[in-house]
């Protein structure tokens, strides 16, 4: 006999709508081309929890910001997991509701009963990228920095509506506080409240007319499966996946490193994140007034296509096949855009400008010059891959290529790699702070001067010195961007992840198929 519904049920009755939803029938059986939309949901929640954890270490604050989000990911126990989930997430997510959304279409779900479905999809996934750009700047590394700029150059060449964007993004022409507290109240307040508000609503469109299942008659007539336990069990798999690769990119890989935002170094070149490199590249061919079509026609026929597909496509045939027009269409605009994205990611990022002249020679037993100048770079995590860049510009001339001391100019100067060993520290911060303080105040001897001061001169601003050092450091073998305290070892923590959840996916499989006997 049925348990009579308690007071909480008889008012919101969970425990029958669960029901239901755990055991209606799928049209044409479980499949993993099912996952992508639930596998976007919860990539979504690791990306909510992830984020909130970040509130306690994050300050939005254009002097305070890079330091605090390497503070987390470098010095608190599992910071570098926390982080790195929240990075790689945010990939992952663009890639499942991108495949998502070409699955529906090649399948032809988005046709009447279902072009609302359709439309929140697209606005899902419109969402998801405004997320991604107004989270790059907050880290406000030099990557973060110059992405906003670029994008806040191509808002200014939108006629009639650029001057408002500016204002309402970035507070004016200026990049500074008043854009990152606007980046950081869009990014953590408003685009993921409208996300799960429409990802709610996406659910509920879907469920009125329910699952249009496969385009293929003969399957949808030779299979059916319940929710529970078949698509269930698929969807945790396939969410397995994503978590488990994304624990792997965060302990493998980590979370790129760029260095401080640095308005005065002109010597790097920013780019946008991935989905926005097709755009980049388009701008790169449409010079001076034709810019607009690039950053305003381009966007907007790509969105009247998205949105009208339903009308576009009116007609009930569903089959691939059937619809070469619309399939050749999508081919042709998609290759193009993957194209133009690997244009855009394998151009130059760097610009080296070589110096008029070699510099004075520098002795580690030199006396360093005095100066009032603030010495920040030591406790800046520095980018070594930008300050092979300053060092060829700066540094090569005296003391060789790659600091192995071998110069052919007749000034010579102390070989960096490797280094004199009183310098030399496994600890990054000590080794930083040990090689800073001629770089800033440069050597004399005899009243000459044996190395420039390229601090107290500001020959080079303290994000750039950051820079040269963490690639002295890189020389010596030493990481500057050394996780200090990992809580666990990255690598160990992924091999636990991937046994732990590839034990759980084999156990369901195993039930499965046990149940079905």
């Amino acid at each position: 006999m049925e348990r009579e519904p308690g007071w909480l049920e008889r008012r919101i009755p969970l425990r029958r709508y669960t029901r239901q939803a755990l055991t209606e029938d799928i049209p044409g059986g479980s499949s993993y081309w099912y996952v992508f939309g639930s596998a976007a949901a919860l990539d979504f929640l690791i990306l909510a929890a992830t984020g909130i954890w970040q509130f306690f270490y994050y300050v939005p604050s254009t002097e305070r910001a890079y330091d605090s989000v390497n503070y987390l990911r470098l010095q608190v126990p599992f910071g570098w997991l926390i982080h790195g989930l929240h990075y790689w997430a945010a990939t992952a997510m663009v890639v499942l509701v991108l495949v998502h959304l070409t699955q529906t279409f090649v399948w032809g779900a988005f046709k009447k009963p279902r072009e609302l479905t359709w439309l929140l999809g697209v606005l899902l996934l419109l969402l998801t990228l405004l997320a991604v750009f107004t989270g790059t700047p907050l880290p406000w590394d030099k990557r973060g920095y110059l992405a906003a700029q670029v994008a806040n150059g191509i808002a200014g060449s939108m006629p009639l509506v650029g001057t408002l964007a500016k204002q309402i993004l970035w507070g004016g022409d200026a990049i500074g506080q008043l854009a990152l507290s606007r980046f950081f109240a869009l990014h953590v307040a408003v685009v993921p409240v409208l996300i799960g508000l429409l990802f709610l609503t996406h659910l509920v469109a879907f469920r009125i007319p329910g699952s249009a299942a496969s385009f293929s008659e003969r399957r949808n007539l030779s299979r059916s499966g319940r929710f529970w336990p078949d698509q269930l069990l698929k969807d945790f798999i396939a969410f397995s996946v994503v978590f488990t690769g994304t624990v792997g990119l965060s302990a493998l890989l980590m979370t790129p490193i760029n260095g401080a935002a640095d308005a005065l170094d002109a010597t790097y070149i920013g780019k946008p994140e991935w989905p926005f490199l097709f755009l980049y590249q388009i701008l790169k061919y449409l010079p001076g007034r034709l810019e607009v079509v690039g950053a305003l026609v381009v966007p907007l026929i790509g969105l009247v296509l998205l949105f009208g597909m339903p009308w576009f496509d009116r007609s009930a045939e569903r089959a691939p096949r059937r619809r070469p027009v619309a399939l050749v269409l999508f081919v042709v605009i998609a290759a193009a855009i993957v194209a133009l994205s690997v244009q855009g990611a394998g151009g130059p990022t760097e610009i080296v400008s070589k110096s008029s002249g070699p510099a004075a020679s520098v002795s580690s037993t030199s006396t360093p010059t005095t100066s009032t100048v603030e010495a920040r770079a030591p406790y800046i995590v520095g980018n070594a891959e930008h300050g092979a860049t300053l060092f060829v510009d700066f540094c090569e001339s005296c003391h060789g290529v790659k600091g192995t001391d071998n110069v052919t100019n007749g000034i010579q100067g102390p070989a960096l790699d490797p280094i004199d060993p009183l310098f030399v520290s496994n600890d990054p911060q000590t080794f930083a702070v040990a090689i800073d303080d001629i770089i800033q105040h440069g050597s004399r001897s005899n009243d000459q001067v044996l190395m420039p001061a390229f601090g107290a001169s500001s020959t080079m601003t303290q994000p750039q010195i950051a820079d040269a050092e963490a690639y002295v450091l890189k020389l010596n073998k030493v990481d500057r961007a050394k996780v200090l305290k990992p809580g666990v070892d990255p690598r160990t923590f992924f091999l636990v992840t991937l046994v732990l959840f590839g034990l759980a996916d084999a156990t369901g499989i195993v039930g499965l198929a046990r149940l079905r006997r």
